[in-house]
């Protein structure tokens, strides 16, 4: 029966639910479904080897559901519209007699697996038996990767680690079988402590130097588990202790273990969870470094710069362990500030706008390392002297500063530059800048789009006024009008030589308008006449301005406007022209146009504008791209549809 609906909550509402399935014998004589063979047992229409299959073949599940997870029951995701059609598709499979008609097409439906994991599992009595058992049915072994709360930038996890926690450090225990210092491969993943539990024990490794040289286990929760720091001096080893059961020599835990990474190595991020009572009862942790805290620290490698392969890299603290010497850094640096738009793989590849705190960390390694060169500079006509003048001047250049005395935070202060940049440059289209220089970078000085649509768009008004005071002017963009304009053009004749209901003989009509009440808010909003009067919309009713499509003034009884009563007359095709405060209409002969399209005249009629000004129409023309009347001419006489 039906389980859920797919999402349970939030709108819009989804046309999906989840359905465990029930199992269905293929007993119609006639069959000629294509996944189910005579007396075949399926659910929803598939074979049972479809459920069945990933808990036989483990690989093919994810990692931690192939390590602790089995496959339960048989579930299903179908579309709502789709729920009898599958009922009729089953009532087809079952029948004896082969008089049921199958279905015209197959229901909308996918499969779902449920992993399950045991309870037991969960329970601190178990949790190595099972995680050891489980691990053990894996065929192919599983590579240690992060299991970290920031995971998503790839299927892999992320490329560098951020953690939220106050000083940068979290802290992630073993899961899986736990390997002996001699195996070569390792089965498992590093899950991560909560957080509270993590600021414990960095409040310990913080405090007490007992615990953090490996001569002292501290309780972590009260009950039942200690933790170890292991050292290269001091190897998590018990024997000799009491214990429940003996602790084999085999069991003994170094930094060479293969769980610990190099940099964990390092920093001195090695430890191990035990028992209380039973240290034979044991699996790795390992002390999770920001990256952030990784770039400023500037931990050395025995690894090459990637870029030049010097000798003198340093730790970028991405995941990868990519090193890069101080000079390379600057200049990659340089690179990023100096693009906006690209915002992704940068340094080593592995950071982005997303890892802000440690990619300002790597700026302020840039600047310490740039002043302690400057401060002691390599021997003079040295090959490093050299290339330190070819940097500064290059700084120099692309920072534009007068001098050679760099600032001391030049990269910190470009790098949040960059991140203001980009973020604005991310949000920009939800917002009308400030036209003003002042307020070009300053994002709170910008008027929303939607509130401005709503505050003052549906007053008739287009200027907005910033919080430094200064007036802005809402207008389309001028690729905008040119293609209103060209729009307007392109079919100049009359689509109804008489308006209906109209009093008077000559009243044609144009099929397309500019409503004048909004293009004198600057808004463009071209009407389409649908038959019967002058007056639009008809009635007045379905929008907030009433003009006349004959002649294209507004409607009503006031001074100017036009109404029922009043002989109008045409003014021809419109056109609008583009200030840097407001939306000019004007208007091109339309008898004449038609005569330049036909070619008998010379040349096109110019527009003229309200204000007063006016456009020759060989101008016109060449800035619209129309110039081809023979093509434009072809288009008119397809006529208006």
């Amino acid at each position: 029966g039906r389980l859920l609906v797919v999402p349970p909550s939030p709108a819009p509402p989804q046309p999906y639910e989840v359905w465990m399935g029930r199992k269905v014998t293929v007993n119609n004589p006639r069959q000629n479904y294509p996944d189910g063979r005579f007396r075949e047992t399926l659910v929803a229409g598939y074979p049972l080897d479809i459920w069945d299959g990933p808990g036989r073949c483990r690989e093919t599940l994810p990692a931690e559901a192939a390590a602790l997870g089995s496959v339960v029951g048989y579930f299903y995701q179908i579309h709502k519209e789709s729920v009898p059609v599958l009922e009729a598709l089953e009532r087809y499979l079952m029948d004896e007699t082969g008089q049921v008609v199958a279905p015209d097409a197959p229901p909308r439906r996918r499969v779902v697996i449920l992993v399950e994991w045991p309870a037991s599992a969960f329970d601190n009595r178990f949790r190595y038996q099972f995680a050891r058992r489980a691990a053990e049915h894996i065929n192919q072994p599983i590579t240690a990767v992060p299991d970290t709360a920031d995971a998503g930038e790839d299927a892999d996890g992320p490329l560098v680690t951020q953690i939220d926690s106050e000083g940068g450090v979290a802290y992630e225990w073993w899961i899986g079988p736990v390997p002996l210092d001699s195996d070569a491969t390792i089965r498992g993943r590093w899950k991560r402590y909560h957080p509270h539990i993590s600021a414990k024990i960095e409040n310990s490794w913080q405090r007490d130097r007992e615990f953090r040289n490996g001569s002292k286990s501290i309780d972590i929760d009260g009950e039942r588990y200690m933790m170890a720091c292991v050292t290269s001096d001091v190897p998590y080893d018990r024997r000799g202790e009491p214990s429940l059961e003996v602790f084999p020599p085999d069991h003994v835990v170094t930094v060479s273990h293969p769980c610990y990474s190099d940099l964990e190595r390092q920093s001195g991020g090695c430890l191990v969870q035990h028992r209380k009572g039973n240290p034979k009862r044991r699996r790795p942790v390992r002390r999770v470094l920001d990256a952030a805290e990784i770039a400023r620290r500037g931990i050395m490698t025995e690894a090459f710069c990637s870029v030049c392969l010097s000798d003198n890299g340093q730790l970028t603290g991405c995941e990868a362990r990519h090193v890069i010497c101080p000079s390379c850094l600057r200049a990659a640096l340089r690179s990023v500030v100096g693009d906006v738009m690209v915002v992704g793989n940068l340094i080593c590849g592995c950071f982005s706008q997303l890892t802000r705190k440690a990619l300002l960390a790597l700026a302020e390694r840039a600047d310490v390392s740039l002043q302690d060169t400057l401060q002691n500079p390599p021997a003079r006509d040295s090959t490093e002297s050299l290339d330190l003048r070819a940097e500064v001047g290059e700084t120099m250049r692309q920072f534009s500063l007068p001098t050679e005395d760099l600032p001391a935070n030049l990269y910190v202060d470009k790098m949040r530059q960059w991140f203001t940049k980009v973020h604005v440059a991310d949000r920009a289209h939800l917002y009308h800048p400030c036209r003003h220089p002042d307020c070009a970078d300053l994002m709170e000085n910008w008027k929303l789009i939607s509130e401005f649509e709503e505050e003052l768009a549906a007053n008739g008004g287009n200027v907005w006024t910033c919080p430094a005071g200064h007036e802005n002017c809402v207008l389309p963009s001028a690729s905008e009008v040119r293609d209103m304009n060209r729009n307007l053009l392109t079919h100049p004749e009359y689509y109804t030589m008489r308006a209906d209901y109209s009093i008077y003989e000559n009243c044609p009509l144009r099929r397309y308008r500019l409503c004048p009440g909004c293009l004198s808010s600057g808004i463009l909003m071209m009407a389409v006449h649908g038959g019967e009067c002058k007056q639009w919309p008809g009635y007045g009713r379905g929008h907030h301005h009433t003009f006349c499509f004959a002649c294209a003034r507004l409607w009503g009884n006031q001074t100017g406007n036009c109404n029922h009563y009043q002989e109008c007359r045409d003014p021809g095709i419109q056109q609008v022209r583009l200030t840097d405060t407001a939306l000019v209409m004007g208007f091109v002969d339309g008898e004449l146009y038609q005569d330049w399209l036909n070619g008998r005249v010379g040349a096109p009629p110019p527009t003229c504008f309200d204000d007063g000004s006016y456009e020759t129409g060989p101008d016109r023309q060449r800035v619209l791209g129309m110039e081809d009347r023979a093509a434009l001419l072809a288009e008119s006489r397809q006529g208006i549809e």
